[in-house]
């Protein structure tokens, strides 16, 4: 898992130097063609950094169904205490409301 973002973020910084070196030449020479490539590199730059975010949100929220699926039911200091913990990351995150 921390293998895949590493690689994401490897092609989100490449995604992004290239749209800045475009957008640099297109500002320098004002071809359209490079526009677009500016364009299409930063809309691949955001789309690493979604994916990011994503895979971010993926492991909170398999966080929060692991520790609400074992809620403890018979033991009610234990069953109090999850469900503080359920609010603190709830309050804390926004994803997750």
């Amino acid at each position: 898992m921390a293998e895949r973002l590493v690689r994401l973020r490897i092609l989100q910084d490449k995604y992004q130097r290239k749209a800045d070196d475009y957008m640099r030449d297109y500002q320098i020479d004002g071809q359209a063609s490079q526009l677009r490539t500016a364009e299409r590199n930063d809309f691949m730059a955001q789309a690493m950094a979604d994916a990011i975010t994503c895979n971010e949100y993926h492991v909170a929220l398999c966080e929060v169904e692991h520790r609400v699926s074992n809620i403890p039911t018979d033991d009610p200091e234990a069953c109090v205490e999850a469900v503080r913990w359920l609010q603190e990351q709830v309050s804390e995150r926004e994803y997750l409301r």
